[in-house]
């Protein structure tokens, strides 16, 4: 099988020039908050997914200078969402490194945010095609609901596996969504297959975000390039938490409950051994990943659905 590196690497290499040049800024303090996280590694797979997205409906189109700008303009937009994710939730790690926020402080992170989102606006603005902007703006409106409703759910241990799938929809999916989408509307594809695209990007957000949350559990720290916990720590409710307290009789709910209020990683990771959580929300990722990959049977086999496939599989089986 033709690996990704081979694919996609020279593109992949001039999307990262599209980013610098797009945030370049005339004020050193604002090039110095972008790059900390731009430049701070990351895997690019919202990139890489609109690139491999593109050589599925027209090979030669991932080196056609729009969709490298439409590329850029995703990696850009996730960015701006990971610096205000930070400061809400006082993150002081990301991607083995110190947060923005930790560096600069709160006020100049979400500024910082605010400064990548026009530029992704920006750069989605070249192709002037008002459906691929308006899927822009409904990432950035979906993501920024999602967070709200996270927020409104921390600390309620009766929320529901459908209501945490809604969420994580809006915090992870709805970007994956709409990067396997712009090239399927900048190439006018069919309906059928827009569809498929669509299908595609939404199963392998939420396959990615429950795997990433599974690591929030299970990870070492100094691997995942943050710190493992945080969700508990914020008194968020995923789906290791609904899985195990769904499990427990009555008393070891209580005790559950209470290790959640004391913010016990060690007595819930207990709990969820015990239950068999983590291995049902392996299962659960597992069969996003599944309906990821049958979404992309309306296109012909090619390399580049293999690699859309086999980014499905490696969603779940990632340790960081």
């Amino acid at each position: 099988m033709t690996s990704t590196e081979e694919l996609l690497s020279e593109p992949l290499d001039k999307v990262n020039q599209r980013i610098l040049q797009a945030i370049d800024s005339p004020v050193d303090l604002v090039n110095s908050v972008c790059r900390h996280l731009i430049l701070g590694g990351g895997k690019r797979i919202r990139p890489l997914l609109l690139l491999l997205a593109a050589g599925l409906i027209r090979p030669e189109a991932i080196g056609d200078e729009n969709i490298l700008k439409l590329a850029a303009a995703i990696e850009i937009l996730h960015t701006a969402t990971l610096m205000h994710d930070d400061v809400i939730d006082e993150s002081e790690m990301r991607r083995g490194l110190k947060s923005v926020n930790s560096v600069f402080g709160n006020s100049i992170a979400v500024l910082g945010g605010d400064y990548l989102f026009t530029k992704a606006f920006d750069l989605a603005s070249v192709t002037e095609n008002s459906a691929i902007f308006r899927d822009f703006f409904r990432a950035v409106s979906t993501i920024a609901s999602g967070e709200i409703e996270q927020m409104g759910n921390i600390d309620r241990p009766e929320l529901s596996e459908q209501a945490y799938c809604h969420t994580i929809y809006a915090k992870t999916g709805v970007l994956f969504e709409i990067a396997v989408r712009i090239p399927g509307i900048f190439f006018k594809v069919s309906e059928n297959e827009l569809e498929g695209l669509t299908g595609y990007g939404r199963s392998l957000g939420n396959a990615f975000q429950i795997a990433d949350d599974i690591l929030d559990y299970t990870a070492d720290a100094g691997e995942l390039g943050k710190n493992i916990g945080d969700d508990l720590q914020n008194h968020k409710i995923t789906l290791p938490l609904i899985y195990t307290l769904n499990a427990l009789g009555d008393p070891e709910r209580k005790q559950a409950l209470d290790a959640m209020a004391r913010c016990d990683l060690p007595m819930i990771m207990n709990l969820a051994a015990k239950t068999g959580a983590i291995a049902r929300c392996y299962e659960k990722a597992e069969s996003e990943a599944a309906r990821a990959r049958k979404a992309l049977e309306v296109f012909p086999d090619s390399p580049f659905r293999e690699q859309l496939c086999s980014l499905a599989d490696r969603a779940v089986k990632r340790t960081r």
